[in-house]
């Protein structure tokens, strides 16, 4: 059946929005991912990837690249191929999302994706309010305020890192729509972004990640630095420090429902640090350490220890989790082997992975994600860069589904949009 240009075009925007929605959702996400690959199997002739969108392609898959590469290391074939399995997204986006830029519209994706998972964010907490009364009561009450963001993540099969680095770039993402729509006096779509916006940020808080707050705050700043440089500036600063001003309302109004957070951001991150890799000596450890620094920092040195065992070709994909938990029983750290702690850190992972290798992917990938965005000058690809890049520096999101699909997607859509930008548009009317 041929389909014609603009049907096309809406189909595939409309996948594309889907999956950004659906992303934090394992099984339905997958399933909408299978539906795309599908469609455009039967919408080949529509695809153009010329050798300069190659080489893009090649970039953003990468990582499973070198998964096929060092697949001659595992000691399991089986264990092997399930690793390469999780990484054949990283291949399939880029050419069916990059191959078909001439139909992509970032712009309509990221309004329909942020609207979207605000409602899907706030239908997923009436089921939690609704299934889990006990817990939301507990909650209310101010009983377990520290568990509350990854419980509530996990009653719908999420992790709340990860969760909260998609809700950080949302909230970004909504804000500069936001100080756009104030600056061209469109009031009414204004406060309605601003409505979704709030909304987004209640999540954040919920959820309540450390990092993902910062993430927030930095990328909303890269965008009011680009908007103040590139639009009215006495103009710019005004709305900027109004919603400023409303954050703060709303972050102090949080505190005072939830006391803890200061505890958690302060005392907790910062105890116990001389006790990196001797986390055995803590009293009572389990209840301590899960909000300290330390316990990144002990899995930290001893996962470079172990990598510098095998620096060259690291220690496999599938073999180094069980070998960094053997290293922690060789070390007697006792806590991290029974917790069957992983590295929690996205560049030491592949360093014991995959050696200096995997460090240099690493660094290509995340290269290639500031370098689209400083040939753009957009400063929501260059927030994108910025809140991956630290969220992986304290986690390992490109071993988890759904921080593969998450860079692997929103990587493609910007280079589609670098290659519109750079080459001829087809008329879609």
């Amino acid at each position: 059946m041929i389909i014609s240009t603009k049907t096309h075009y809406k189909i595939l925007n409309l996948f594309l929005s889907t999956i950004a929605a659906l992303m934090i959702f394992r099984v339905p996400c997958t399933i909408a991912l299978l539906l795309f690959v599908t469609y455009n199997l039967f919408n080949l002739e529509k695809i153009k990837i010329s050798k300069s969108i190659w080489s893009y392609v090649i970039i953003i898959a990468s990582p499973l690249l070198l998964h096929i590469l060092f697949f001659w290391n595992e000691s399991s074939n089986l264990e092997g191929l399930k690793a390469i399995e999780k990484y054949l997204a990283l291949f399939f986006l880029p050419v069916f999302i990059v191959g078909n830029y001439n139909y992509i519209s970032m712009s309509n994706i990221l309004k329909n994706y942020t609207v979207s998972f605000a409602i899907v964010l706030s239908v997923m907490l009436v089921r939690f309010i609704v299934f889990f009364p006990e817990l939301f009561n507990k909650y209310m009450q101010g009983i377990h305020l520290w568990e509350m963001g990854y419980v509530f993540a996990n009653s719908f099969g999420s992790h709340a890192p990860a969760l909260n680095m998609h809700i950080a770039f949302s909230i970004v993402v909504v804000f500069s729509f936001l100080i756009q729509s104030f600056l061209i006096q469109n009031f009414k779509k204004g406060f309605v972004l601003l409505f979704f916006f709030l909304l987004l940020f209640f999540f954040l808080l919920l959820v309540n990640t450390r990092l993902a707050l910062l993430n927030t705050l930095i990328g909303m700043c890269i965008v009011l630095i680009y908007h103040v440089r590139t639009f009215n500036f006495k103009s710019t600063i005004k709305i900027g420090i109004g919603v400023f001003a409303i954050l703060i309302v709303s972050t102090a109004l949080f505190v005072f429902k939830n006391p803890y957070m200061v505890k958690k951001y302060t005392q907790d991150t910062f105890s116990h640090l001389d006790k990196i890799g001797k986390l055995d000596e803590i009293d009572n450890a389990r209840a301590v350490v899960y909000n300290s620094l330390v316990l990144r920092l002990s899995t930290w040195k001893s996962a470079i220890e172990l990598g510098l065992q095998k620096p060259i070709i690291g220690h496999g994909a599938a073999d180094s989790k069980n070998q960094l938990f053997q290293y922690y029983l060789q070390t007697k750290q006792y806590f991290l082997f029974q917790e069957k702690l992983p590295v929690h850190n996205q560049i030491i992972d592949f360093f014991v992975k995959f050696g200096l290798f995997g460090v240099l992917v690493f660094g290509l990938y995340f290269w290639n994600i500031y370098r689209i965005g400083y040939c753009m000058h957009d400063p929501l690809i260059i927030s994108f860069f910025v809140i991956f890049l630290i969220s992986n520096l304290s986690d390992d999101f490109l071993i988890r589904f759904d921080g593969i699909v998450y860079s692997g997607f929103w990587i493609s859509i910007f280079v589609a949009k670098y290659n519109k930008n750079n080459t001829f548009t087809i008329n879609l009317k």
